[in-house]
C-alpha cells in the first residue's frame, strides 16, 4: 500500500467520523423531545399543572354568600334561643314571687299604698286589714275588725248621743261612728308591728297585746300597744278583732269639738 492510499483512507475514516458524529448531535433534540413526552404520558401531568399558583385556584360560585346565610342563621338561632330562655326565667321568677307569701307589717314597715287587705286569721293580718280598710275610707269593714270595750263603748254612745240632731243622723250607731272616726285618724304614712305579748289584764288567756309602730307623712313615730281578741266566726278558725283603745275615744271627742260649733 502507498503512502498516498493510506493518507486518502485515514482521511476518509476521519470525514466518516465526523458525518456520524454530527448526525448523532443533530438528532438528540429529537430524542429527547420524545422521551420527555414518554415520561410525561406516563408520570402525569407537569409540575406547572400539579400546582399552580394562588391566581390559578377558583372557588364555586356563591361559595362565600351561603357561608354568610349560613352564618346569618345560626345568629338568628342563637338570639331566639337567648330570648325564649330569658322569657322563661321571668316566667319561673314571677311564678316563684307569686307562691312566696308577700311581705306583711310583721315583717318589715309597709308604706301605706302597700297595704293589703289579708283577712283576720292572726292579729298580724286583721291589723293589716284595719289599715288597709281605713285608708281606703271601707267603713263597713273597719267596723268588722273592731270592738269596743265595755268602757270604751259606753264613752263612744255618749258620744253619739251628744251629737247635734243633723250630725248624729249621718251615723248609724255609736259603732259607725267610731269606725268612721278611726278610718279618718289612720295616718298613711308607714306601719310596722313589732310584737305580740299576753294581755295580762283580760279574764281571757286567748287576748294578745299588739305594739305597733305608726310613722305620718310629716311628724314623729308613734308606738301604740292595742289589745286583740279572738272571735269564733267560723268553726276552727278564729278572726281576730282589735279594740278600740279609751286613748282613741279621748282623740275622737277633741276631733269633734274643733269641728262641731259650740
Amino acid at each position: 500500500m502507498t503512502p498516498r492510499f493510506q493518507a486518502r483512507l485515514i482521511w476518509g475514516g476521519i470525514v466518516g467520523l465526523a458525518v456520524a458524529v454530527g448526525a448523532f448531535v443533530y438528532g438528540l433534540p429529537m430524542i429527547f423531545s420524545h422521551g420527555s413526552a414518554a415520561v410525561q404520558s406516563e408520570a402525569g401531568p407537569s409540575v406547572s399543572q400539579v400546582a399552580p399558583g394562588p391566581k390559578h385556584v377558583e372557588q364555586a360560585p356563591g361559595a362565600s354568600a351561603r357561608e354568610a346565610e349560613i352564618v346569618a342563621m345560626l345568629r338568628g338561632d342563637v338570639a331566639m334561643l337567648r330570648e325564649r330562655v330569658a322569657r322563661l326565667r321571668e316566667a319561673q321568677a314571677q311564678a316563684v314571687a307569686a307562691a312566696r307569701p308577700l311581705p306583711g307589717i310583721e315583717d318589715v314597715k309597709r308604706e301605706a299604698s302597700d297595704w293589703r287587705d289579708r283577712g283576720d286569721a292572726t292579729p298580724a293580718t286583721a291589723l293589716e286589714t284595719l289599715l288597709w280598710a281605713s285608708a281606703g275610707g271601707d267603713v263597713g269593714r273597719v267596723k268588722e275588725l273592731i270592738t269596743l270595750k265595755p268602757e270604751v263603748a259606753a264613752e263612744a254612745e255618749a258620744l253619739w248621743a251628744g251629737l247635734p240632731q243633723e250630725v248624729r243622723g249621718m251615723f248609724e250607731s255609736p259603732l259607725d261612728l267610731v269606725a268612721t272616726l278611726t278610718a279618718v285618724s289612720v295616718p298613711l304614712g308607714t306601719a310596722k308591728m313589732w310584737a305580740t305579748m299576753p294581755n295580762q289584764g283580760t279574764p281571757d288567756p286567748a287576748d294578745l297585746h299588739v305594739l305597733i309602730e305608726v310613722v305620718p307623712p310629716e311628724g314623729a313615730s308613734r308606738r301604740i300597744l292595742l289589745e286583740v281578741e279572738p272571735r269564733q266566726v267560723t268553726e276552727g278558725e278564729p278572726a281576730w278583732r282589735v279594740a278600740v283603745p279609751p286613748s282613741a275615744l279621748i282623740g275622737y271627742k277633741a276631733m269633734l269639738s274643733a269641728e262641731l260649733p259650740p
